[in-house]
């Protein structure tokens, strides 16, 4: 197959609708077969627009075959694991990873309540905002400004940041000294 795929700049309006599907097309051998293939991608990365053009399925195939393809099956895994490899790549520039993930890391984070073999490839490209500082920073960041003695992640997790500022609790973080992580996206109390 040969797949043609892009990170786009902006949230698209419906993104965290339930009904949005994917934005793929699928083509067999430069033919249109569907842009309803919602197992070619999974649905964490349904951000990702693009054109996948297989020469190995067949040019009859129903949707109910597609569900059970083996060729669609290792689409869907070749193509999530080159994205999570061109995300990792672009994590390199913090700059611009971070209006990346402004936009589309709450969708991200979806993948690690969901089944499957991509959590080791997600947790590096987490960013999130701590009790130290308004800069977002990746977990491996927060395991590197632990104290020697601290063997715990503390995290506070509300949609509501100045919540998590305002709470009594944390206040014994701050004068510890102790970095506690902001999980402000709805999906972090899932994962």
């Amino acid at each position: 197959y040969q797949a043609l795929l892009y990170l786009p700049t902006n949230q698209p309006m419906d993104l965290f609708n339930p009904d949005r599907k994917n934005n793929i097309k699928l083509y067999v051998q430069k033919i249109f077969i569907t842009d309803e293939c919602e197992e070619v991608i999974p649905n964490w990365l349904r951000f990702i627009p693009g054109v996948i053009d297989s020469q190995d399925i067949s040019l009859n195939i129903s949707r109910e075959m597609l569900q059970n393809n083996p060729v669609i099956s290792k689409i869907k895994n070749g193509i999530t694991k080159k994205i999570l490899n061109e995300l990792t790549i672009y994590s390199k520039d913090n700059e611009r990873y971070l209006e990346f993930w402004k936009n589309f890391g709450a969708v991200i984070k979806e993948g690690l309540y969901e089944f499957n073999d991509h959590h080791e490839k997600i947790l590096p490209l987490l960013r999130f905002q701590t009790s130290e500082n308004e800069n977002y920073i990746s977990l491996d960041d927060y395991l590197d400004s632990l104290n020697i003695n601290q063997k715990e992640i503390y995290y506070f997790s509300s949609v509501d940041k100045e919540n998590i500022k305002n709470s009594a609790q944390l206040e014994a973080f701050i004068d510890k000294k102790i970095p506690v992580i902001f999980m402000i996206d709805a999906v972090d109390e899932f994962w």
